[in-house]
């Protein structure tokens, strides 16, 4: 159970509370959420829709023509071919997301003090595919709310308070009361948070934009120890803590904070900052990407991948299996996708890895009885461990516990291809009697053959719903499935050309080496790293061919490449 937040008024002496004080103490954090509001409202000087990478039309998107949507070019010869991506352009500040709030808080405050924390931020929505895209942000009341929440639970589980003092400010006595002669010691505390918890130096507009505080604290004769608390805890839900702030050209802290949040999703170290800090960072930019990717990649990982792969969308269909069992599969998922990366394994393992990372519930799922394995092999029951027929990727990629072939084509062609949204059928096309074409004993793929050969849906289904045969014996439960009647090979036939394969192995070995699915790979790592979607046309291709490698194209080679490129120095 996540313990329930220390509100002010039990933190705080009664009298700061009490007629004046406590209209003062309103009036201080009224003000900084309004400050908060007002910024978010402005950050962006427009908004964009959120959605996939195939969302909207008419955009040059890599190749794509103006004005006359993508253009698709049919593979020869059973290899698929390519279809261009299209990027609405969408910029404008970014949030931090859940997990990076906790990243930064925790490096300001000690691991300790953001247990628990996470969970009372309300999930972010995806916006161009990720939740650290800067478009389109709202900060509704509730999220206030929610970052005020938060904030004072990290402040009330500090473990340390004398070592964060000696850190910031030896100067604070805690059980002293403040006085206006001791503001001078507030503020080297102020400049000296202000300057980690903003990823930027300090000057004395930041303690003048705290003086609200300290005023109300003298007038409340708070301890310095509740003066201190009362400022971090301002300090976290600060536009500047929260927000990444851009200049047209980035300047040396906020490319750190860009770098940073990208590679470790957390704040910059202190040897990434200090390069920022000695000016030396744009020049010095290759060997910081490099010590970085150096390091554990799994916090990147996880992060891209929970998005990437929709994660988030499988505790919500519908299962037979516990909610527990469901958020550890995830879980298994993203910590598998981590391996992979930190391995530096080609972008197509991620459809064609044979090991789970496991966790003890998923390792007793796949192998039909208690386990406390550490990673899981295919068995008997269940033949195939890839990323793609893993439990919680089957979940959130199918809409029924059989698994639909329309969720599941759409996922496949527009999450894993970056595809052109097809129109939806025309009204009562799903509800047409097609069984004078079906034959006896329909399987659900031969409905959604006649469904794809309806004159109607020439647009619609035929174009994405054939990526799903090959995953016809793989329920949306993450069970697969020894029904004869189910059949999982091809050929079959798309926009992109004919596919043929021998079963689902097969299907996920060619979709894997697909030069779209690479493609389109590189499209969303480039929406996650610049956390927006607009990028010239030439971008992905450059980024490509700098990433392939002798073992093919890797996590690791893209994310250098896009952070050595122009656009990744400037908003």
């Amino acid at each position: 159970m996540i313990p329930k937040p220390l509100q002010p008024e039990s933190t705080f002496p009664a009298s700061f509370f009490g007629s004046a004080g406590r209209r003062r103490a309103k009036l201080v954090w009224l003000g900084l959420l309004l400050l908060l509001v007002n910024c978010s409202a402005n950050v962006g000087g427009h908004t964009a829709g959120s959605g996939s990478a195939a969302a909207g039309s008419g955009s040059a998107g890599n190749g794509g023509v103006t004005g006359s949507g993508p253009t698709i070019t049919p593979g020869m010869n059973g290899v698929l071919g390519t279809a261009d991506i299209v990027n609405p352009p969408a910029k404008a500040i970014s949030r931090l997301t859940n997990a990076q709030i906790i990243h930064s808080a925790a490096a300001l405050l000690g691991n300790a003090a953001v247990v628990g924390a996470e969970a009372l931020l309300p999930e972010q929505q995806l916006q161009g595919g990720f939740r650290n895209s800067g478009f389109a942000q709202e900060l509704p009341l509730d999220l206030v709310k929610a970052f005020d929440d938060a904030a004072a639970f990290m402040v009330a589980h500090v473990t340390d308070w004398p070592s964060l003092y000696q850190r910031y400010a030896p100067c604070i006595v805690g059980t002293q009361v403040v006085t206006t002669a001791q503001q001078a010691c507030m503020a080297t505390f102020i400049l000296n948070f202000g300057e980690s918890a903003f990823r930027r130096p300090t000057t004395m507009q930041d303690v003048a934009a705290f003086q609200p505080v300290l005023d109300a604290s003298i007038a409340a004769a708070l301890t310095s120890d509740q003066t201190v608390q009362l400022l971090v805890q301002t300090f976290l839900q600060f536009p500047d803590f929260l927000y990444l702030f851009q200049d047209a050209t980035l300047n040396d802290f906020q490319l750190a904070s860009r770098l940073s949040y990208f590679v470790t999703d957390g704040p910059p170290d202190a040897v990434l900052y200090a390069a920022a800090k000695s000016g030396s960072l744009h020049s010095g930019l290759a060997m910081q990407v490099d010590r970085l990717l150096a390091m554990d990649m799994g916090a990147f990982a996880r992060s891209f991948s929970y998005d990437y792969l929709e994660l988030g969308v499988a505790p919500t269909r519908d299962s037979t299996t516990p909610p527990a069992t469901v958020q550890a599969f995830v879980s298994s998922a993203a910590d598998t996708f981590a391996a992979l990366v930190n391995q530096n394994k080609p972008v197509s393992s991620i459809i064609t890895t044979d090991t789970y990372v496991a966790n003890p519930p998923t390792a007793a799922w796949i192998n039909g009885q208690p386990s406390t394995a550490t990673t899981v092999k295919a068995t008997s029951t269940y033949p195939f461990v890839g990323l793609l027929t893993h439990p919680a990727t089957l979940m959130a990629m199918s809409t029924t516990l059989l698994g639909s072939t329309v969720s599941r084509g759409q996922y496949v062609a527009y999450q894993l291809l970056c595809l052109p949204q097809t129109p939806a059928p025309p009204a009562g096309a799903q509800q047409t009697d097609l069984s004078s074409v079906l034959p006896a004993n329909p399987t659900e793929r031969d409905e959604a053959v006649a469904r794809a050969n309806d004159s109607r849906c020439k647009t619609c289904h035929a174009q994405f719903e054939a990526y799903s045969f090959g995953l016809n014996k793989w329920g949306g439960d993450g069970v697969f499935k020894t029904d004869p009647r189910l059949v999982d090979n091809g050929p079959i036939m798309t926009t992109l050309g004919t596919m043929a394969f021998a079963g689902y192995a097969d299907f996920l070995q060619q979709l894997g080496n697909a030069t779209q699915f690479e493609r389109c790979l590189g499209d969303r790592l480039i929406r996650y790293g610049l956390q927006h979607t607009e990028y010239p046309p030439d971008l992905l291709k450059t980024i490509l061919d700098q990433s392939n490698g002798a073992g093919g194209v890797t996590f690791r080679a893209m994310i250098r490449s896009l952070v050595l490129q122009t656009i990744f120095t400037t908003r």
